[in-house]
């Protein structure tokens, strides 16, 4: 079927109805991708909404300042996660370039990478409140492992014998991603490491 543009059914202002699309298992993946980007969004948003200053005794330029502060861990906290968040969906959007089937099992480890992110604001939040104490620092670190670890199953999942690629996905850009998830896998490892030696 066809649509018109208004002003009219001129040959230029007519665009394809797209009620069937050719790949019956795109729909579901596209289903995927919308509520991923969703869970991305309200993560992210939620960051911010943590970052509060405490009402001042006596408002002042210097007495702002002063709480500024001494919320420090808190607005660096939040800019590590915003960006370790940014990464996430960076490299969400990099495995499903070349991902153009879905399974059950794809959405169920998708799901469990997705809840590892939903849980990034408490973590942040534990960090900015409580970064002094080594439990926080550790289980911010564990937990980015988890996410990575999910998401390299989801890549390792969709890649094997090439399942659920794009038959046009080049080898080198395949290598490109799973060179990229390990490496950031391994990052995050170091990254629990560090948080016992440096706490």
């Amino acid at each position: 079927g066809f649509i018109c543009l208004p002003p009219g059914c001129r040959p230029d202002n007519v665009l394809p109805l797209m009620t069937e699309p050719d790949d019956p298992k795109r729909p579901p993946l596209d289903r995927l991708l919308f509520f991923s980007d969703g869970v991305f969004a309200i993560a992210i948003t939620l960051l911010a909404l943590d970052l509060r200053l405490p009402p001042l005794a006596h408002p002042s330029s210097w007495a702002l300042v002063d709480a500024l502060a001494a919320n420090a861990q808190r607005f660096v906290s939040f800019f590590i996660s915003f960006e370790v968040v940014g990464a996430f969906w960076l490299a969400h959007q990099r495995l499903f370039s070349v991902i153009n089937r879905f399974t059950r099992a794809l959405g169920w480890l998708n799901l469990l990478f997705l809840m590892s992110v939903a849980l990034i604001p408490l973590r942040t939040s534990l960090v900015g409140e409580y970064g002094h104490f080594k439990a926080a620092v550790i289980f911010y670190a564990a937990s980015l492992v988890f996410a990575s670890v999910t998401s390299n199953l989801i890549w390792w999942y969709a890649a094997s014998g090439r399942r659920l690629l794009d038959p046009q996905a080049s080898k080198q850009d395949l290598r490109i991603i799973t060179a990229r998830s390990f490496v950031t896998l391994m990052l995050f490892l170091l990254s629990v490491g560090a948080a016992f030696v440096s706490t």
